[in-house]
């Protein structure tokens, strides 16, 4: 009979345990804060365990660069000193404070639980001090990395710990250090996503969010392309509304395929800013997630003055050329180092040395005489090509290149 009744009061402690991790595990993973809650489940689980003490520490190192406990949160039952009360016990270094044998363990994953008197003399007296008894120890992983512990203290006997308590309670470091570890990265994903908007907000370049063909985000750079009042006058307008109606198409197929995660190659398109006037832009896409759905970030860049400095000089060249085809002179360019990719010679060269345009291209035709194309009677072609000859190779240097003029007759 006693033993039944022994039976059934530890399956009713150990279902009393289970019922307080299943609650640590609601409250820790649900709060924003884990610490937030730690009080209250400590209770909780303190009061099924039927301790005197729980606690939970964590590692850090101080300034000695020595591995430290630190107690961050504590449950005691009715007349229980608090241990984080004493300033020389709630901070220490393991190994300085004679617990060094038990960072191993738990840095290893197990458990440390004894009877204080069967624990080693050096060990005893801080754990005495603060009337334990018995105690469980539990280590806390939070990303693969010992984080800590949870413990729990029985201050009035010693306690034979079963198996299925063990285990119930080792479920709760556990749940701790998933909590511990989500904590982490919703600190890290918030980080970096203020990182990400304060790079947004200071790029010079024009940058739009856009989902289900809206746009749902704009920074100050792109209201000043557009000419918005500012980033939020941009929210909600259809894409189409900027876009000139000859790359409407265009532009919607792009956007359904950031939408759908392929990336939109830079491109030229022209868009109309919400004054009317008409602009030349290069833009990108890439597919992201804006507040957990599927979005489009668009890069957009002003490059109507390039194209219209691009414009100028085209047509500066066309007359630079129209001009000196037309001379009857022979002109040549080169560059100081004599890239022969960026050298240019008139096609009067034909007809003022006799040379044929493609053979002039190769530059040794300076440094070598050619027959003129035609000799006047008296000997004076010969004359005429060796005068010509010494003008072209009186060449007058420029800051970058070299302009070379020899005058026909």
């Amino acid at each position: 009979m006693d033993t039944a009744r022994a039976a059934l009061s530890g399956s009713l402690h150990h279902d009393g345990i289970v019922e307080a991790v299943a609650f640590a595990a609601e409250r820790l993973l649900l709060s924003p804060e884990w610490h937030e809650a730690a009080d209250e489940v400590l209770a909780r689980l303190g009061r099924a365990a039927g301790v005197s003490r729980a606690y939970i520490a964590t590692n850090t190192v101080d300034e000695e660069g020595r591995l430290t406990s630190n107690w961050l949160a504590e449950w005691t039952g009715p007349g229980i000193v608090r241990v984080m009360d004493d300033i020389n016990f709630r901070s220490a270094p393991w190994e300085g404070s004679g617990f060094g044998r038990w960072s191993k363990i738990l840095a290893r994953g197990e458990v440390v639980r004894s009877a204080v008197a069967d624990l080693p003399e050096c060990e005893r007296p801080p754990l005495e001090l603060h009337g334990v008894v018995s105690l469980a120890k539990f280590p806390v992983f939070a990303g693969g990395e010992w984080w800590g512990a949870i413990g729990f203290d029985d201050c009035v006997g010693v306690r034979d710990w079963s198996s299925d308590e063990l285990a119930a309670l080792h479920v709760s470091a556990t749940v701790l250090g998933a909590a511990i570890q989500r904590q982490r990265l919703d600190r890290q994903a918030l980080e970096a996503e203020a990182r990400y908007r304060h790079m947004i907000d200071q790029s010079p370049d024009a940058i739009l969010v856009h989902a289900d063909g809206r746009f749902v985000f704009a920074n100050e750079a792109a209201a000043e392309l557009l000419a918005a009042e500012g980033p939020k006058a941009l929210v909600g307008l259809p894409i189409e509304m900027i876009v000139h109606p000859d790359y409407r198409e265009l532009v919607d197929d792009r956007a359904a395929l950031e939408q759908l995660g392929q990336v939109a190659p830079l491109l030229e398109e022209k868009f109309i800013r919400l004054d009317g006037r008409e602009i030349l832009v290069e833009v990108a896409g890439i597919p992201v997630k804006y507040e957990g759905r599927a979005a489009g970030q668009i890069v957009v860049r002003d490059i109507s003055r390039r194209k219209e400095a691009e414009e100028q000089l085209r047509s500066a060249e066309e007359r630079y050329r129209a001009l000196v085809e037309h001379i009857p002179a022979v002109v040549y360019v080169e560059t100081p180092e004599g890239d022969p990719e960026r050298f240019y010679i008139s096609p009067q060269v034909e007809d003022v040395f006799g040379c044929p345009a493609g053979v002039a291209l190769d530059r040794g035709f300076l440094a070598r005489p050619c027959a003129p194309r035609r000799s006047p009677p008296g000997g004076i072609g010969r004359r005429t090509h060796e005068r010509r000859t010494r003008a072209v190779r009186a060449r007058i240097p420029l800051p970058r290149r070299r302009r070379r003029v020899a005058m026909g007759p």
